[in-house]
């Protein structure tokens, strides 16, 4: 009965927050054409198969990973890997959606981590933010979304350098291993790859998981 409720509530959960973030318009692709920059247009008119049937698996990927928490992650960090994993999944499903890493989610996810952490006396690994701060050396040179660093800038004070580095050498490999089956398996040439993803799945791994 119990994953059965985790289930429910993670499915009810993201569909809500999804039509909030989204709540001008149900459909992203129905923006005037002066609203967004053109490859996002581009990509957002491309999605009128978005709902419901991808709305759906949103919601089930986010159940799943409630799930995973409540069923693998130690109680005593359960809390923090809901902050955590939730603000970066939707920043991901953002990201992916339209390009966008919202500040709506991004802020308050950073401070309730960064609130996390000082309530139960973490340091803040001065050393991980520094590792971070010449990464905004690739927004200026547009290899890398000035939203992506903003995201690292707030989870490095809270991850040792090991962890970070390791985040960062996993999200890249799949990175590379998304475009290059892009090109090589189903002939598609990708302009923009949506990082976010990337580092979410490899903070769960890296953080919560197995490595």
């Amino acid at each position: 009965m119990k994953p059965f409720l985790v289930f429910v509530f993670g499915w009810i959960f993201s569909l809500s927050a999804l039509c909030w973030l989204y709540r001008d318009s149900l459909h992203p692709f129905m923006q005037t054409k002066h609203a967004v920059a053109p490859i996002v247009r581009d990509r957002l008119r491309g999605m009128d198969g978005f709902f419901p049937a991808n709305m759906l698996l949103i919601g089930f990927l986010y159940s799943l990973l409630i799930w995973s928490i409540v069923n693998f992650v130690p109680a005593s960090e359960q809390l923090l890997a809901i902050i955590w994993l939730t603000s970066s999944y939707w920043l991901s499903v953002t990201d992916i959606i339209d390009y966008s890493v919202p500040g709506l989610v991004l802020y308050p996810g950073h401070i309730l981590l960064a609130a996390w952490h000082l309530w139960y006396g973490q340091p803040i690994q001065w050393l991980s933010l520094l590792f971070v701060v010449p990464l905004i050396g690739f927004v200026w040179r547009q290899t890398l979304g000035g939203g992506d660093v903003l995201l690292l800038l707030g989870w490095a004070p809270w991850l040792h350098v090991r962890e970070l580095a390791f985040l960062l050498l996993l999200a890249s490999f799949f990175g590379m291993l998304v475009f290059g089956c892009s090109r090589l398996l189903w002939r598609k040439k990708l302009i923009h790859l949506p990082f976010v993803p990337f580092l979410s799945l490899s903070l769960y791994l890296v953080r919560f998981g197995y490595f």
